[in-house]
């Protein structure tokens, strides 16, 4: 294909192509724990270099955001083969646009659907937001919430605010109040529990009262509140360690999973298959969910998703047969140990009246060429294998082989055992 690079191979080298990837998820934040680890394990399928690092945690999210356009553009002027990255805000918008200057192939994942239309993305890997908050509100009311309310940990993430915005509308087709979207720390649990007491601003046990958690960080935050506010019914986005714990307990009704495993692998995937074939899938949105859990897994999954489906190591495949390379050579030195035994023993039978026959004992030099014979033909059985025979047969060779050799071996050297 046209701006392929010259190779070793017929078309490309993938080990050359460098994928980049931005994404906001911060080290403390456990959901993207299984993105950022899909995304190195695709890279090692395919035999790609992945440019991804992942950020701490900042002051800001204007901070926050802005880091990431510096990142996207420092690796769009290194010339990776393509970018995948989240746009969370308005703010990565003109990095993005940066990168599509420099002819670089760009896809988001996991936020920004529609800024990813806006500026023409090749692909949008994510759930819809919306739909799944709406999807939330609805079964908490079937399960007898009364009031309800958002718990956003990142205000100004576009996705989140779909969440809460799907939430207040299914609350809102049902006559059922809302109590607003309420900001919370993403890793400070006094103050996530100050922030949403002083919203709600009531005692008692809260009942009737339903929460919708937009992120899955502040899960175990949430589940210590409950413990005040026996209560509260929680839903909760994506599926942290908690989730399955509080599932089993009854201490939350469900869990919204959106996918990150496809959300880390697939971008890679698809990024490396455009650099390798120059094609990619026609439909602009891939839809990863949602997908509502509100049973525990097998306990076997839950192992996986806590390693975030790490991938076993391929066991190294080593042909340690290299009989197939040394038989002809094993059968050229039987046959030439063969042709001396029939030799000699022919000699000393047409030889055996001379005087100096004779006195070597006739019989004894026979049975030394028929056990050498008989020795130098175990190489024959031993040089069978299932590439040239049955299974069967060569179960067969395997026992013949030692019987044949003891046989010889005895044969030829009992006439020494004798003479002693």
């Amino acid at each position: 294909p046209d701006g392929v690079s010259p190779s070793a191979c017929k078309c490309q080298d993938r080990s050359e192509i460098v994928i980049g990837g931005v994404l906001h998820g911060v080290t403390t934040d456990p959901f993207w724990d299984i993105v950022f680890a899909q995304a190195r394990q695709a890279a090692d399928d395919l035999g790609i270099t992945l440019r991804l690092d992942r950020l701490e945690p900042q002051p800001s999210e204007e901070i926050w955001h802005a880091k990431m356009a510096s990142k996207m553009i420092n690796l769009c002027n290194e010339g990776v083969d393509g970018l995948f990255v989240t746009i969370p805000s308005e703010n990565v918008v003109r990095a993005i646009e940066e990168c599509q200057n420099l002819n670089v192939p760009v896809m988001s994942v996991n936020t920004g659907a529609e800024l990813s239309q806006k500026l023409g993305l090749i692909h949008h890997i994510s759930q819809l937001e919306y739909t799944a908050g709406f999807g939330a509100g609805k079964r908490l009311i079937e399960s007898g919430m009364s009031e309800g309310f958002c718990l956003n940990p990142e205000a100004g993430n576009t996705a989140l605010v779909e969440r809460c915005k799907g939430f207040e509308d299914a609350l809102a087709e049902n006559s059922i109040p809302y109590l607003g979207m309420i900001s919370v720390p993403l890793d400070n649990e006094a103050l996530f529990t100050a922030n949403v007491e002083q919203a709600i601003d009531r005692e008692g046990d809260w009942d009737g009262l339903g929460v919708l958690t937009v992120g899955a960080s502040v899960v175990s935050a949430l589940l210590s509140l409950k413990e005040r506010r026996p209560a509260l019914l929680i839903g909760t986005f994506d599926t942290p360690d908690a989730l399955f714990q509080g599932l089993e307990e009854g201490t939350i009704l469900f869990g919204i999973d959106q996918n990150p495993f496809v959300q880390g692998y697939m971008p890679v995937w698809l990024l490396t298959l455009l650099s390798h074939t120059k094609q990619h899938l026609q439909n602009n949105f891939i839809e990863t969910g949602p997908s509502y859990v509100d049973e525990s897994p097998s306990e076997a999954l839950q192992v996986c998703v806590l390693n975030d489906f790490e991938v076993c190591p391929r066991p190294v495949q080593e042909n340690k047969n290299q009989l197939t390379r040394i038989r002809p050579l094993g059968l050229a030195l039987a046959a030439v140990s063969l042709a001396l035994s029939t030799f000699f023993g022919v000699w000393v039978w047409l030889n055996m009246n001379r005087s100096c026959i004779k006195k070597s004992q006739p019989l004894f030099l026979g049975m030394i060429c028929i056990g050498t014979f008989l020795m130098a033909s175990t190489i024959i059985p031993l040089g069978i294998d299932d590439s040239i025979v049955s299974p069967d047969a060569c179960s067969r060779a395997c026992m013949a082989a030692p019987w044949i050799f003891s046989i010889g071996f005895t044969t030829a050297f009992s006439k020494f055992r004798q003479i002693a």
